[in-house]
């Protein structure tokens, strides 16, 4: 497995049970065919106390779209991309790429 890194800004700032849900994600895609270098995570806040977190998982290659609700103590507004370089991957937000 090769390494995994994120931007401080995304470690600060994320909680660390979306960012292993993001990485769990990514993952599990690769290891079903999801090829592409970019995995783009939309993250949005429910009103609702429970399923209070949507992420929206969007890939290319091949053309991918899922959706799912989480529980979360924070939860938080943001788009965060999974770069899949050769050598490593890492989690950053759109803005910083």
């Amino acid at each position: 497995m090769k390494p995994k890194y994120m931007t401080r800004s995304v470690s600060e700032a994320v909680p660390v049970e979306i960012q292993s849900f993001l990485w769990q994600c990514f993952e599990v895609g690769m290891k079903q065919g999801m090829t592409d270098y970019l995995h783009i995570f939309e993250c949005q806040r429910n009103s609702e106390k429970i399923a209070n977190q949507t992420i929206i998982h969007r890939c290319e290659t091949p053309s991918f779209e899922q959706e799912y609700t989480l529980t979360v103590d924070g939860p938080i507004e943001a788009k965060i991309y999974i770069i899949d370089e050769k050598e490593y991957s890492i989690l950053m937000y759109a803005n910083e790429y």
